[in-house]
């Protein structure tokens, strides 16, 4: 049900509109500042959380029920959360039968984790295959992320279908019969993750955009049954954000730790083996001296969001599913990265893509203060 407001007078708009003959005058109310606060804050999730739930306010106006997470080195909430929450939103305007296909989005401005997020909903189009919706996400009248949204109807199975898909590679086994225990550190993240070994050194004539790097990813919160298929496929398009944009950071072999090489010997032993054994793979070295001389980064921040779901009744966000991640180009301070993730199966799920701020220092200039969009430490 959607919440009841009271009216606010100076937030009244009056909108003047024609029909064949006569005109109406629409008295539309519109929530304001006080109206969110009367809600309260997010509430913070417990384990048994669906952190994904929205409230609805009023007709295509949504909040957040639960307060978002924010990795340790971002500037506000996590990129992903803000994608699956409009995604939810969006979903809830469209006809059961109708799936998201693929969604654009612009991050604007960075998100606070105290206060509400508002998402609202515009109807651009319903058509008989096809539905399209615009989204902005707002925070105190502040749009800080703008995106559209486009559902498909499912493909009857006696329609005619060209297909054809990549394959995801052999060989990869899924963490569940992998030798590893995850990280201690990375167990306060939303989803596991863990690493393919692959060594990534570049080799001779080799390029970075050839680099690729691949993952075992899979979303640790609760998703309820009752919310169907729909609810799996905004959980994953929550873990397409996290640690996307480094991408293009590890291709460069730049130093992407929030802290300073120099500091790893005073770190616990976990994390010192932990990013010997990250630099001996991707090819940053193997002693403090050799991680010094690397580039480190002085920005990384993400522009932009976009996602094609290929097989949205297939997901399965709790499961684990292989990404697959590559950076073909970066130039004037701005580097793109892209996205490939493959159900256990082998299935292709979904492809993403998503340009973003990278500017670096050379090494030893002077400390500097690192700006994620997301996780950092891996």
């Amino acid at each position: 049900m959607p919440a009841v407001l009271k009216p606010n007078l100076n937030n009244l708009s009056l909108k003047l509109m024609k029909s064949n003959l006569f005109f109406s005058l629409i008295v539309v109310f519109t929530m304001s500042d006080s109206d969110l606060k009367e809600l309260g804050a997010p509430i913070k999730p417990s384990k048994t959380s669906h952190n994904l739930q929205l409230k609805e306010l009023e007709e295509h106006v949504f909040t957040n029920v639960y307060q978002q997470w924010k990795p340790p080195a971002a500037r506000g909430i996590f990129g992903g959360s803000l994608i699956a929450l409009c995604l939810s939103a969006a979903q809830r305007t469209v006809l059961g039968d109708f799936h998201i296909h693929s969604c654009h989005f612009s991050f604007l401005l960075a998100a606070s984790l105290d206060i509400r997020v508002t998402f609202h909903v515009e109807r651009l189009s319903d058509g008989t295959s096809f539905a399209t919706r615009g989204i902005e996400a707002r925070q105190e009248n502040r749009i800080i992320l703008s995106g559209m949204i486009s559902f498909a109807l499912q493909n009857s199975n006696h329609m005619q279908q060209i297909q054809h898909t990549i394959i995801m590679p052999k060989g990869l086994m899924p963490p569940d019969i992998m030798d590893g225990d995850e990280p201690e550190w990375t167990r306060v993240e939303p989803f596991e993750r863990r690493a393919v070994k692959e060594r990534n050194e570049l080799g001779p004539g080799e390029k970075p955009r050839q680099r690729v790097f691949r993952h075992w990813v899979r979303y640790r919160g609760n998703i309820p049954d009752t919310d169907g298929p729909a609810a799996h496929l905004h959980a994953l398009a929550f873990i397409t954000d996290g640690y996307f944009i480094l991408t293009a950071a590890r291709v460069h072999r730049l130093w992407r730790f929030n802290f300073d090489p120099e500091d790893v010997p005073s770190l616990p032993e976990e994390v010192r083996s932990y990013v010997q054994n990250v630099c001996e793979t991707e090819g940053l070295g193997s002693s403090v001296e050799e991680w010094a001389q690397r580039p480190r980064i002085s920005m990384l921040a993400s522009l932009d969001h976009n996602i094609y779901f290929h097989e949205p009744l297939k997901i399965s966000a709790n499961d684990w599913v292989l990404t697959e991640q590559e950076s073909p180009w970066a130039a004037n301070g701005r580097a793109l990265v892209v996205q490939r993730i493959f159900a256990k199966d082998g299935t292709l799920l979904a492809t993403c893509s998503q340009e973003g701020i990278l500017r670096h220092l050379e090494a030893r200039l002077f400390s500097i203060k690192y700006i994620f969009s997301s996780c950092t430490l891996q």
